[in-house]
């Protein structure tokens, strides 16, 4: 594999590449390879953000031989104060080993050709009744923590619907107790509880019982922050678009300390089908087009469904608007206790294909070779083969 290498390093200029004999070298960021382009991809948008914030001198980038950073590079190059960036496409042809790489360099090409996707500012500024709409299951100290956060937020002009979604924890029910006298009893927020129905139905109980023109969907053990509903706010007022998301803060559990900025790829149409690189479940949008597409499937036992939210969005040509500013802080539990851990991960998958045969029968299928599941385990590809024909 040929090494595009800056040799001689200008001042301000930055090469980026997996090639870790040059880990150490000042003027060239070594991003570690993961086993999937679209992953790689990601990992490469954290590190060069990273790197981004330690250096503001860097303003022109130059891409070695890797289709997921040139991918990074197009369809973020407005997130960072870069004036320019520059690849070689013959190399890039040449080492393209997989057809997922080949078809994000393709989509980078097409981005390239036609300029990049963006939001246009509204001719005139609308207003909104915000809905903040939070579904909760046996959690008590990260659920306080996000109220807290709520409750000081600068912008307190929006309603907060927290749905407890059948919790049985006693010691959970007892503090939900204390929750709702401390947080609900003389407030305009509404708290409902519900039998157990999991999280896409919950979901949909919140905003159907919201007030609200638009809403905003906020996990129960994420952290907002203080300037969210602000600048949400804002962008609404401001943006031609009914959907939103916005970059993250990921800290592990009780390390607030340890962050990790992790970007948002709404534009992102080709690795969106491989894996959720659009959002976390946060979004703000608007209601009428939340009841059009339907809201959230009420699968039980299964978990991507805001992957497949936002696949619906996107499928039918909803614009995400992508807001560059992190506006909360994503938590990983020490104890890793989220949706994909405890469920499985071909009824899961299954979840996405079943929108793209939908809307997509083609790119179904491409979905089913791409992803990788052959290599890595030939019983589950052949079971989702099998199931979408």
């Amino acid at each position: 594999m040929k090494v595009s290498y800056l040799t001689a390093p200008v001042d301000g200029v930055l090469t980026i590449g997996h090639n870790e004999e040059f880990e150490k070298h000042p003027n060239y960021l070594y991003v570690r390879p993961i086993v999937k382009d679209h992953q790689n991809f990601l990992a490469a948008s954290a590190s060069l953000h990273h790197y981004a914030l330690k250096h503001p001198e860097i303003t022109e980038i130059e891409m070695i031989n890797h289709p997921e950073i040139l991918y990074y590079l197009v369809l973020n190059k407005h997130f960072l104060n870069i004036t320019n960036f520059h690849y070689s496409d013959a190399d890039l042809s040449l080492n393209m080993k997989t057809k997922v790489g080949e078809f994000m360099v393709m989509e980078a090409r097409a981005v390239i050709e036609k300029g990049l996707l963006s939001s246009k500012r509204r001719a005139f500024p609308r207003e909104m009744k915000l809905s903040i709409c939070m579904s909760t299951f046996n959690r008590t100290r990260e659920l306080e923590e996000a109220l807290v956060a709520l409750a000081n937020q600068s912008d307190k002009d929006f309603e907060l619907v927290v749905v407890n979604d059948g919790s049985n924890d006693e010691v959970a029910i007892k503090n939900h107790k204390n929750l709702k006298e401390k947080y609900f009893k003389n407030s305009t927020w509404k708290w409902i509880d519900q039998e157990n129905a999991y999280l896409g139905a919950a979901r949909n109980r919140g905003a159907k019982e919201s007030s609200g023109s638009v809403l905003l969907f906020l996990d129960d053990d994420n952290i907002p922050e203080l300037t969210m509903v602000e600048n949400y706010r804002r962008y609404y007022k401001e943006t031609e678009s009914d959907v939103f998301v916005s970059n993250l803060n990921i800290f592990h559990d009780l390390k607030k300390s340890e962050l990790v900025p992790w970007f948002t790829f709404p534009d992102a149409d080709f690795s969106a089908t491989l894996g959720n690189v659009i959002s976390d479940a946060q979004c703000l949008i608007d209601k009428n087009l939340f009841l059009k597409i339907g809201g959230y499937t009420t699968d039980r036992n299964v978990g991507f469904e805001d992957w497949e939210f936002f696949l619906k969005l996107k499928l039918q040509g909803v614009r995400i608007h992508p807001i560059v500013e992190t506006q909360y802080f994503y938590r990983i539990h020490k104890d890793d206790v989220s949706m994909r851990s405890q469920t499985k991960a071909m009824v899961n998958n299954q979840r996405a294909v079943r929108v793209l045969q939908q809307h997509s029968p083609r790119m179904s299928r491409a979905y089913l070779f791409n992803i990788g599941l052959f290599n890595a385990n030939n019983y589950m590809a052949s079971r989702l083969i099998e199931s979408n024909p």
